[in-house]
């Protein structure tokens, strides 16, 4: 799959591809490192995307905080490239770049959620040209 180029907008189906390939065995540092998901959600198939329906699609008990965050922090400091990284660190560091550069120029109306206190669920999403959306999910740790 060729990657997309500057000012080619994705629809759902391409940038989920291409976010899901980058994804591939990554981790989001945290207190415990956790997989990075690429999740589409079809509008025609499962209505609108809200918190709300997130949290009852991955089976997130309702009963825990939720915070909104401004979007652009589910990449801070994972994208930065470092002298000390090794090699793995380095291609992780380019991955997330390449992901926020992708996500962030195929998306509108972005959403940065983190619902839980300790073990905490990460949500970013936004709405593809076509009207539908992608989003990327993890878990943090923090104590």
């Amino acid at each position: 799959m060729s990657p997309p180029t500057a000012g080619d907008k994705l629809d759902s189906q391409r940038l989920y591809r291409h976010l899901y390939q980058l994804a591939g065995g990554l981790l989001y540092p945290s207190e415990t490192d956790a997989p990075v998901d690429v999740f589409l959600w079809d509008v025609s198939e499962r209505g609108a995307l809200s918190l709300d329906a997130l949290v009852e699609y991955f089976g997130i008990s309702r009963d825990m905080s939720v915070a909104e965050v401004p979007p652009e922090e589910f990449f801070e400091g994972i994208t930065e490239v470092h002298d000390w990284h090794d090699e793995s660190e380095r291609r992780a560091s380019e991955n997330f770049r390449r992901m926020r550069e992708i996500f962030f120029a195929n998306v509108t109306q972005p959403k940065h959620y983190w619902v839980g206190e300790r073990t905490v669920h990460v949500f970013l999403w936004g709405r593809t040209s076509d009207g539908n959306y992608v989003g990327i999910r993890t878990l943090i740790v923090e104590t």
